[in-house]
């Protein structure tokens, strides 16, 4: 049987897996003050949906295997409010991106919100 821990940690890996692999395809595209590549908000979309995921599941496990340890608890629930904020950022950068002359603002603010999500990715593994 599964534990919701070893559920944390797969989404967790596969999340850090796709986070760095967007990172390295838009550091090439922001190098280049490149137009947004028509597959990118799918891949923003697939790498939201697997935040908000990792999010709604790590807030679960605070609440279920970490109230008796408040600093624990806080940690992952702050967390997995980072990658939230994160994603929110992350998505609404993918539509704003094109409406830019300079579009290497939006992409800094894509970068940024991968380096979060990829961060706090990394203490959520840590933590579970």
């Amino acid at each position: 049987m599964t534990s919701v821990g070893q559920i944390v940690q797969q989404i967790t890996e596969n999340l850090s897996d796709s986070v760095s692999q967007l990172v390295l395809f838009v550091i090439v595209l922001q190098e280049k003050n490149a137009d947004l590549p028509e597959q990118l908000p799918g891949a923003a979309a697939a790498v939201g949906g697997a935040a908000a995921n990792l999010s709604m599941i790590a807030k679960t496990l605070a609440d279920e295997g970490y109230t008796s340890y408040p600093d624990i608890h806080k940690q992952i629930v702050q967390a997995a409010a980072s990658v939230d904020d994160s994603k929110d950022l992350l998505l609404e950068t993918v539509k704003i991106i094109p409406q830019e002359k300079d579009r290497r603002v939006g992409w800094d603010k894509f970068l940024d919100s991968c380096k979060v999500i990829a961060g706090k990715t990394v203490l959520l593994l840590q933590i579970v």
